[in-house]
């Protein structure tokens, strides 16, 4: 068998090892979870909450069922790794799972409070909420952090 070692420039977008192809083999079902949460909670939320219960929970089943799929084939993708590379790829994840989790608590606190619609006054959502409250906004974040968190650990090692 002719494999070589999984590394993690491979999912960072501006690294010259890039990958489109291993960035759909290891992301496609956190893909799959935030389209699903994209189209029922935010562009269509006003419609999938007049559905039937069971609907909506089946819904939200799948999410997180696509959810714990992606976690699978990160798992397998950091196994695939060498020590040193398995070691920045899992400071990386706990940096970004980490820091979303922070930037949520934060908002939801702000929110809370009162602080968006104080500062920018009515929210634009049809729910009137400030929140980012679903996968899709998880998926922005926890992508926009990773390549942050890898960008400040990768310098250790050069």
């Amino acid at each position: 068998m002719n494999s070589k070692p999984s590394v993690p420039e491979e999912m960072i977008l501006i690294s010259r090892e890039f990958s489109w192809r291993k960035v759909w083999v290891v992301n496609r079902w956190l893909f799959a979870a935030a389209l699903i949460s994209y189209f029922c909670e935010v562009l269509f939320g006003l419609t999938t909450r007049q559905w039937p219960y069971g609907w909506r929970l089946a819904i939200l089943f799948t999410e997180f069922l696509c959810v714990l799929l992606w976690a699978r084939s990160m798992v397998r993708w950091i196994g695939s790794m060498d020590e040193l590379q398995r070691r920045l790829t899992v400071a990386t994840m706990l940096f970004s799972v980490s820091a979303s989790f922070f930037f949520f608590l934060l908002w939801l606190r702000l929110e809370g409070e009162g602080f968006f619609h104080a500062t920018f006054g009515p929210p634009f959502s049809k729910n009137n909420t400030w929140g980012i409250y679903s996968i899709a906004h998880v998926f922005v974040l926890l992508s926009g952090f990773y390549g942050l968190g890898y960008l400040l650990f990768i310098r250790r090692y050069k």
